[in-house]
């Protein structure tokens, strides 16, 4: 067995993470870089993540159609409604826990509020690479102390240390840094490297949109300086004519269209009085013309199309959807139910994991309520269908209520604790009204009519 190879018996993992005095720097330099990376004017992702982060953050306000995606995706995440459940479905809601709870949330990012804070966590987590970072305000000392307040952290401000006990060194606005415990910070990233020595440090989404991002920020300064820009747009051969002719003509229509305060476009010059003994003749050489082939209206779909990949969401979210073949109603139905389940399913995730990973009570959970209508539509007709499915099963006599109600149980239709409480009282649901199970059969039989009809 070679020297450097050692055995793992009692390690319980065989990662070697930094600690924290090491001031191990978060890395993951390419072994080559191609020309494109080296042609881009950002610094490429891993090698100085805090100067590549800063540039980012200037650039992404300059583009306006990526500053709005950002700006959309932000506002739609932190319009989520949430609510505070009990953790226990076996026992009914504790209120007052949950009560404080929800005003704990509610005052979030040091009383600025939730919405706030969201807004903020969503800016950093699509623009930086270093990703999110919430501090966790505790009444006192130590991971046990109850959380009385969570609060954004400024990204540039915050280095990844690599070290689990202390995995964050934040400088405050003396310059002075100040190491994070774990129970004292989170980190929230979107996409993280899998790179061991990135140290979870991410590939945020204007990373990813930022070579087609460039190349439209390219197109609009190119049409910006030739509409109003100084340099020479066209080079004119002329012969026949005195230099001191065309000199003149030019004063005069610069003063002419000055007077008539045109600043961006100017009239033809005409030359009068030219010898008309002389021989005229005239190239023109256009220095500002677009390329050829150019399809301005093709480029900005297609980025339209990159930026909603970049950034998980559905195509008409940023831009109505492009026709031909990817604009029938089938198709942008089945991009809409594609699409629910990446970007928004994946933000409302990892906050509910952090929030409920030891930051509010035990006996409650943070959950988001899913604003898709839609999708409610869809999850209110499955759980009709499976009461359709029990009824039926009751009346054939397959199953006893006792039974039905446990499949409900099962199947997420009732709660473990109603349910509980029904057998406590000894009762069987619907046994003593007149109806009894025939009152869903009338419901089952109501909606296939209406469904008969709708066909």
């Amino acid at each position: 067995m070679p020297d450097n190879v050692e055995v793992v018996e009692k390690q319980k993992t065989v990662v070697d993470a930094p600690k924290v005095a090491e001031r191990q720097s978060p890395s993951a330099v390419p072994i080559i870089l191609t020309a494109a990376a080296a042609a881009q004017t950002i610094t490429p992702w891993g090698i100085n993540p805090r100067t590549r982060d800063k540039e980012l953050r200037a650039f992404w306000k300059s583009e306006p159609w990526l500053a709005s995606v950002v700006y959309s995706v932000s506002i739609r995440n932190a319009s989520f409604a949430w609510e505070i459940v009990g953790s226990d479905p076996s026992k009914p809601l504790p209120a007052r826990t949950a009560s404080a709870t929800e005003r704990m949330l509610k005052r979030s990012d040091r009383g600025k509020g939730w919405k706030k804070l969201l807004l903020k966590t969503c800016v950093d987590l699509y623009t930086t690479d270093n990703g999110t970072f919430w501090e966790i305000i505790r009444k006192g000392s130590g991971p046990t102390s109850p959380v009385v307040n969570i609060a954004h952290l400024d990204s540039g401000q915050c280095y990844r240390t690599g070290d689990p006990k202390y995995p964050v060194i934040y400088t405050d606005r003396y310059g002075v840094e100040r190491v994070l415990a774990y129970w004292q910070v989170r980190t929230i990233e979107e996409l993280p490297s899998p790179i061991e020595s990135a140290y979870d440090l991410q590939i945020c989404a204007v990373s990813r949109a930022l070579l087609a991002a460039e190349i439209i920020q390219s197109i609009a300064v190119y049409k910006q300086e030739k509409v109003g820009g100084t340099f020479t747009r066209a080079v004119d051969i002329v012969s026949g004519v005195s230099q001191l002719n065309l000199d003149d003509a030019l004063a005069l229509a610069e003063e002419q269209n000055l007077n008539r305060m045109l600043y961006r476009f100017s009239l033809p010059i005409i030359l009068p009085g030219v010898d008309p003994t002389a021989t005229l003749s005239h190239v023109h050489i256009d220095l500002a013309s677009l390329p050829d082939n150019f399809d301005e209206d093709a480029t900005l779909k297609w980025y339209v199309a990159q930026l909603a990949a970049a950034f998980g969401v559905d195509y008409q979210e940023i831009a109505p959807l492009m026709t031909g073949n990817l604009g029938s109603s089938q198709q942008s139905e089945i991009m809409h139910l594609k699409t629910r389940g990446k970007g928004p399913a994946l933000i409302m995730g990892l906050i509910e994991d952090i929030l409920n990973g030891g930051l509010v009570p035990g006996n409650v959970e943070f959950r988001f309520l899913e604003q898709d209508l839609r999708s409610e539509s869809e999850k209110a007709e499955a759980a009709f269908t499976r009461a359709k499915a029990r009824a039926m099963r009751l009346r054939a006599g397959e199953i006893d209520q006792t039974a039905a109600r446990a499949l409900a149980v099962e199947d997420g239709d009732l709660q473990l604790w109603l349910a509980e409480a029904i057998e406590a009282r000894g009762e069987t649901a619907m046994t003593d009204q007149e109806s009894g199970p025939q009152q869903i059969e009338g419901g089952v039989d109501s909606q296939n009519e209406k469904t008969l009809h709708a066909s």
